[in-house]
């Protein structure tokens, strides 16, 4: 009878890879992270301002624009407002041509471009009767920047995206002789930093301080001190690559409104904050 095989031993497992890191993880290392959301008030602000006309709905709204409100004649999609301004009718002879520029007003921002109108001419009777159109080809844009609020009078255009990287801006570096005349060196990172970088802009746009190490007293009976921060900085950039948040600029008022009064009451608040900034500035200045 043939002896059995003793059985091949198992191979042995392969260690496992250290997880990817998360999110969760990050916010449990930095807590500062969860302040930062990823939330697009775009999506909220279109919604509350297509519902001032309705998906399909015409009425008017008002752009301030350089200190002056202008009326916007045109008519609500779901993607914004699409109308006509700054409108010029001229007649020559028996052509009477109405022209204008066509205004967006989307999540993205508000847009002009044109100008372009239409082309009437008179019949028999004296009736204007439409015979065609005409437009050029330029684009202009007015509001570079996405919307960040809305109500159901005004809406604002304040929001960008920012990325974040985690860096160490402080080292503690102790060197030290010792008794056997080597050397012993530590260093370690004493405060941690978010670089805040701004989509569409080079650069960053600032540093938000969340941490910092105390120094810890070295001597060279006694290993250096652990430098925690050091070895998480490169797992915590990898959680946060890719991801961009939601800011909104301080300090930004709204750009449309659904009535002539909102508008002219937000120009008179311009009027007084920049007379006021001024008068500051010149005290200042005594």
């Amino acid at each position: 009878m043939p002896l059995a095989r003793a059985p091949e031993p198992a191979p042995t497992p392969a260690p496992s890879a250290e997880p990817a890191p998360t999110w969760q993880w990050a916010v449990s290392v930095l807590p500062e992270l969860a302040e930062h959301s990823e939330v697009d008030p775009g999506e909220a602000a279109l919604a509350r301002f297509v519902g001032w006309f309705g998906d399909g709905g015409s009425g008017r709204v008002y752009l301030l624009l350089d200190g002056v409100c202008h009326a916007v004649d045109g008519a609500m999609s779901e993607d914004g407002f699409h109308g006509s301004w700054q409108t010029k009718v001229t007649i020559r002879g028996n052509e009477r041509r109405v022209s204008g520029m066509s205004l967006d007003i989307t999540r993205g921002g508000i847009t002009e471009s044109g100008p372009g109108g239409l082309i009437y001419e008179r019949d028999r009777r004296g009736r204007w009767q439409e015979v065609g159109g005409h437009g050029l080809g330029s684009f202009a844009t007015i509001v570079d920047a996405p919307m960040s609020a809305a109500d159901d009078r005004s809406l604002t255009f304040a929001g960008y995206w920012y990325g974040l990287t985690p860096l160490c801006e402080s080292t503690d570096s102790v060197a030290l002789t010792c008794i056997d005349g080597g050397r012993l060196r530590c260093e370690r990172c004493t405060r941690v930093g978010l670089q805040q970088r701004i989509a569409g802009h080079g650069g960053g746009s600032g540093t938000i301080t969340i941490g910092r190490v105390e120094p810890t007293p070295v001597d060279c009976t006694h290993a250096c001190p652990a430098d925690e921060w050091t070895t998480l900085l490169p797992r915590l950039a990898t959680a946060l690559a890719g991801r961009q948040f939601s800011g909104v600029l301080e300090r930004a008022g709204p750009v449309v409104f659904r009535d002539a009064r909102r508008c002219a009451r937000e120009r008179r608040r311009l009027i007084g904050a920049t007379a006021a900034a001024r008068k500051a500035d010149e005290a200042d200045g005594e």
